[in-house]
């Protein structure tokens, strides 16, 4: 069987870049171009070195799996994403993967159905056309889930402009059905957003008692502003000093703003991507 390798190279580099791209996409990851163009042509390669490994099914699964996490290692590497998240973008590109290459497989039994003259590469093979025209296919669907997807995103993102007094400011958010944080006793919902955004915003006086005293500190300046809520993430459970600002305001793209009534509370963790703060699905309702 002829294999030409810059085609076999050709079209992984370009399947793998978009699996990827949608992946990033979808998980609202802050995107990197050269490192989207790194792990693709890591992902080419090895289809062309594949070829002259001689190992039994079970090493080439693992080996497999192996260089497309670390693919999607090389696509997450940076400040604020840990092994949930990098979990999680591993599930997504193989989610993808499947879909567009089961689309694939069908769009290629539709086309053998149909007959055309398209001559075999190696007599009972995908011809070299055939196997362009799926990848051409395959990348306008990828193209248009990206925009689908980039519209559900937009439609779920929001300006939360926060007032504490004389302090006011402006937080990227992203609303999420996730986010079920509320305070126990009022059941007053919680906005989590990145601390070191939710420290730029405090007053001068409550800024210097979170960082040096920490709870009895804000306790001491602002009890009635204080609440301490439970939180439980992927790293475990903790408890989070949440903020009663005078007045939180969500402006969605649309220009549409409501004023809700919420807290508002650091993250222990960096949240990655393009927005600094998480809104709770029940305040954009």
């Amino acid at each position: 069987m002829d294999v030409y390798a810059d085609l076999l190279f050709l079209i992984n580099f370009s399947m793998d870049f978009l699996c990827l791209y949608l992946s990033v996409k979808l998980l609202h990851l802050k995107q990197h171009t050269g490192r989207l163009l790194l792990a693709a042509v890591l992902g080419g390669v090895y289809s062309v070195v594949a070829l002259f490994l001689s190992v039994d099914s079970g090493l080439a699964l693992a080996i497999d799996v192996g260089v497309c996490v670390i693919m999607c290692a090389v696509c997450a590497a940076g400040k604020g994403v840990g092994l949930p998240r990098l979990a999680l973008l591993c599930g997504t590109y193989f989610g993808i993967s499947a879909l567009m290459g089961g689309g694939m497989t069908a769009i290629y039994h539709l086309l053998n159905k149909a007959n055309l003259p398209l001559d075999d590469v190696a007599g009972d093979g995908i011809s070299a056309w055939m196997f362009l025209a799926l990848a051409t296919v395959s990348a306008l669907a990828a193209v248009f889930g990206q925009r689908l997807f980039s519209g559900q995103s937009t439609r779920r993102t929001c300006t939360v402009r926060v007032r504490l007094g004389s302090a006011a400011w402006e937080l990227s958010g992203l609303c999420d059905s996730g986010n079920l944080l509320c305070d126990p006793i009022s059941g007053t919902p919680v906005i989590v957003a990145d601390r070191e955004h939710w420290l730029k915003g405090l007053p001068g006086d409550l800024r210097s008692a979170v960082e040096s005293e920490g709870r009895e500190g804000v306790a001491g300046v602002h009890t009635k502003r204080m609440r301490v809520v439970p939180m439980k993430t992927a790293q475990g459970s903790s408890m989070a000093i949440a903020l009663l600002p005078d007045e939180i305001m969500l402006e969605e793209p649309n220009g549409k703003k409501r004023t809700v009534h919420a807290l508002i509370a650091p993250s222990g963790q960096p949240l990655g991507g393009d927005f600094c703060a998480i809104v709770p699905a029940t305040l954009m309702q």
